[in-house]
């Protein structure tokens, strides 16, 4: 059989089958496209933002902690404040430690991420070991001293390290609304 002998509405039914085919090859392939983009926004910028997140709540919550072990005079509430600013010191780590991994294995991380995060491991190297020391202080019942290293190390100190926080979550947000208006 010839291509002439077919009838017109054969033609027409053929070619009206094949513009379909083609059309819903094209929308399953920028559908996989735009996928790829969400899945890509998900394990990267997405990620970043809420383990940022978790840094800054680690931190106020330490800060906290670190604040109330000072001012408590009851043993049982010293107790209770020195295991809040532990759970809290290894919140602390554990969210930073897993921020440095998300940043380490996305290979599409931006060097502004990179920056942000070794200020914030930077500022934390210092601060830690001080909130540990007031901590420490507040335990042995020098009291005065806590409050004086409070104030003269650790406020300025933390105010450097939920700046920077602020500043990687800001970031992390303008990326996010970028990542929607390209897709």
């Amino acid at each position: 059989m010839k291509w002439t002998d077919v009838r017109v509405k054969s033609k027409l039914m053929l070619g009206c089958a094949a513009m379909a085919a083609v059309v819903s090859a094209l929308a399953l392939h920028s559908l996989s496209k735009s996928n790829d983009r969400f899945e890509d926004y998900l394990s990267g910028v997405a990620q970043r933002e809420r383990l940022v997140i978790a840094v800054r709540g680690a931190a106020n919550a330490r800060a906290i902690a670190a604040r109330n072990l000072v001012l408590v005079s009851t043993p049982a509430d010293r107790d209770t404040e020195k295991q809040a600013v532990t759970k809290a010191h290894d919140s602390m780590q554990a969210s930073m430690a897993a921020l440095r991994s998300a940043i380490d294995k996305d290979p599409a991380v931006t060097g502004r991420d990179r920056e942000l995060m070794a200020q914030m491991e930077s500022v934390e190297r210092s601060y830690g070991p001080v909130a540990l020391k007031i901590v420490g202080l507040a335990l042995e019942g020098n009291r005065e001293e806590a409050v004086s290293k409070m104030n003269s190390e650790c406020r300025p100190l933390l105010a450097s390290l939920l700046g920077t926080v602020a500043a990687y979550v800001e970031y992390e947000q303008a990326l996010s609304h970028r990542a929607v208006e390209q897709a």
